[in-house]
């Protein structure tokens, strides 16, 4: 014999006061508003966004010539790696943090090391673990290479620097104008969010009843 209870009521979102909507609000919006760098000169420049990806790709900044940033900071694997420990030239002791969103960082690398995202797109590149390169080595590369010192002068509107600790923070600047373009696309969540901020009712009974009360709880 079949028991049949009462019908299920309707899989209802759940309703949202003022109090509420205003604290969705805080994660939002997204993307968020691109500003400069004010310590990056050619922070945003297109250019400069242009050498800083030939930079990223390109192993002949490393000791060995093998490895590149994009080696760790893999595009196919969320610009990291599935690693547990990164192998550079060497093994290291921590994993590689995804560069994703990595403009909105206040602090960067493990260890908060640094301030600011062009000094810390220094940092591996003289690793001994990571890429092993040399300051006076790198600079020379590029100064010797013509397509790098047609990239330089093309992303910094001038000739190459005469001294080698002025090209290699450069290195570094181009290296985060890059960086600064990776940004995470938008989800579900963003579209809901923007709706219930409009009032767009229709749009935001397209977010589930389910996530909706998911995000309630949150």
């Amino acid at each position: 014999m079949l028991l049949c209870g009462p019908a299920p009521a309707a899989d209802k979102p759940p309703s949202f006061s003022k109090d509420e909507i205003a604290r969705i609000a805080q994660f939002g919006p997204w993307p968020p508003k691109r500003e400069r760098d004010a310590s990056n000169r050619v922070s945003g420049k297109p250019v400069a966004i242009a050498w800083g990806a030939q930079l990223f790709f390109d192993p002949r900044l490393s000791r060995n010539g093998k490895i590149s940033c994009a080696t760790c900071h893999d595009p196919a694997q969320g610009w990291a790696e599935h690693r547990a420990v990164t192998n550079g030239i060497e093994e290291t002791e921590r994993n590689t943090r995804s560069v994703v969103n990595a403009r909105f960082n206040r602090w960067f690398g493990w260890a908060g090391a640094t301030d600011s995202l062009w000094a810390a797109s220094l940092r591996p590149l003289l690793d001994p673990r990571e890429m092993g390169g040399v300051e006076r080595l790198l600079v020379a590369q590029v100064r010797s290479d013509a397509g790098l010192a047609c990239g330089y002068r093309s992303a910094f509107g001038q000739n190459l620097p005469a001294d080698d600790d002025a090209l290699f923070a450069d290195i570094g600047k181009a290296l985060a104008a890059f960086q600064e373009t990776l940004v995470s696309g938008r989800t579900p969540f963003d579209d809901f969010r923007d709706a219930l901020l409009r009032g767009d009712t229709r749009a935001v009974a397209s977010y589930s009843a389910a996530a909706q009360r998911g995000l309630k709880l949150f």
